[in-house]
C-alpha cells in the first residue's frame, strides 16, 4: 500500500478513538445515551415481542436509509434480550433491508432516482458491474454505507444470492462489533469500545483502499 494510503488510513483511525474518547468522557453524552437507553428498555421490557419486532424492523429500515441508524437501540437491546438474540435481530433486520434494497434497486431503480439517490447510484456504479469478482463485492460491501450495496447491485443486476452471501458476512461482523461495543458502552468501559471502533474504522478504510486500488488496475488493463 502507498505510503500517502497508509497516512490517511491512520489519520482515520486516529481521529475516529479521538472521537470515541471525547463522546465517551461527555457528561450531555452519557446522560443523552442513558435517557435512550432507558426508554428504549422500558418498551422492550414492557413488551418483549413487540420490542424485537420494532427493534427488527428499525434494523431493516437502517440498512435502506441513510438517516436511519438502529445502532442507539443495541444497549437496551443488550439489557433486555442478551447478546445473542440482539445479534440476531440486529444482523437479521441489517441482512432483510439490503435484500429489499436490492429487490428495489433491481426493479425500481426510477423510484430511487426521484427519491434522490440519482448521484450515488452514478457514483458507485461506476465502479461496480455484474461480471465483478466476489472478493470484490465483500470489498465493495465493507467500504461503503451499509444503504449503498444493496440498491447499486440491484441497479447493475448482479448476482442475488453471491450479493445475499456478502451482504451477510459483511453485515455479520459489523453487527458483531455493534453488539459487544454497545456492551462497553453499558458497562462504562471506554477501552473496549475504543478497539472496536478503531478496528471496524480500520476494515471499513482499508477496504476502501483496496477496492479503490484493484479497480483502477483493473480499469488500466482494460
Amino acid at each position: 500500500m502507498p505510503k500517502k494510503r497508509t497516512i490517511v488510513l491512520v489519520l482515520a483511525v486516529i481521529a475516529t478513538v479521538i472521537t470515541v474518547v471525547l463522546l465517551s468522557h461527555s457528561e450531555s453524552f452519557r446522560n443523552l445515551f442513558e435517557s435512550i437507553t432507558l426508554w428504549a428498555k422500558d418498551l422492550m421490557a414492557a413488551n418483549p415481542l413487540l420490542g424485537a419486532l420494532v427493534f427488527f424492523l428499525f434494523s431493516m429500515l437502517s440498512a435502506m436509509l441513510a438517516f436511519a441508524s438502529s445502532v442507539a437501540l443495541v444497549p437496551p437491546a443488550n439489557l433486555v434480550f442478551g447478546k445473542l438474540i440482539t445479534f440476531l435481530l440486529l444482523w437479521g433486520g441489517w441482512v432483510a433491508g439490503a435484500i429489499v434494497a436490492y429487490l428495489i434497486g433491481s426493479l425500481a431503480r426510477p423510484l430511487l432516482i426521484r427519491l434522490g439517490y440519482k448521484e450515488k447510484l452514478k457514483k458507485y456504479e461506476a465502479y461496480v458491474s455484474r461480471r465483478m469478482k466476489f472478493w470484490m463485492v465483500l470489498l465493495f460491501c465493507f467500504a461503503v454505507p451499509s444503504e449503498i450495496p444493496g440498491y447499486v447491485m440491484g441497479g447493475v443486476h448482479y448476482s442475488f444470492w453471491r450479493f445475499l452471501i456478502a451482504m451477510a458476512f459483511t453485515e455479520g461482523i459489523y453487527a458483531l462489533a455493534a453488539v459487544f461495543a454497545g456492551e462497553s458502552l453499558l458497562a462504562d468501559s471506554p477501552l473496549p469500545l475504543i478497539i472496536i471502533v478503531a478496528a471496524v474504522t480500520l476494515v471499513g478504510t482499508g477496504a476502501g483502499m483496496l477496492f479503490r486500488k484493484f479497480r483502477k488496475r483493473r480499469s488500466r488493463s482494460q
